[in-house]
């Protein structure tokens, strides 16, 4: 954690180059992935610590720091609005889709 980031009450990371700083637990501005069994979501959201993991297809909305709506009919206690704080990607073969799997915590939940 940097020295900015304990002072100041922010999240700092640098993504694709460009230096972010932004709230704890406020997610990017107009930065929305709406994730559900209709949009690609995979398997059953696992509930964790602070949020959620979920297994998704890729889709080029998703960024870190971003917003997510999760919805999911089995899992309804995993429902709800998260910021993205760890986003890895699973990528097999050309038979395979790719996926994000995203991790997550509740909006205004601090990491």
């Amino acid at each position: 954690m940097t020295d900015i980031a304990v002072a100041g009450g922010v999240t700092v990371y640098i993504d694709n180059g460009a230096l972010i700083v932004k709230d704890i637990g406020v997610p990017l501005k107009n930065v929305i992935t709406n994730v559900s069994a209709d949009t690609g979501m995979v398997g059953v959201p696992e509930l964790t610590e602070v949020g959620v993991k979920v297994k998704y297809l890729l889709d080029k909305n998703t960024r870190l720091g971003g917003q997510l709506n999760l919805t999911s009919k089995i899992n309804p206690a995993a429902n709800g609005s998260y910021v993205i704080y760890k986003l890895s990607f699973e990528i097999a073969n050309r038979e395979e889709q790719f996926y994000f799997i995203a991790e997550a915590a509740r909006i205004g939940q601090p990491l």
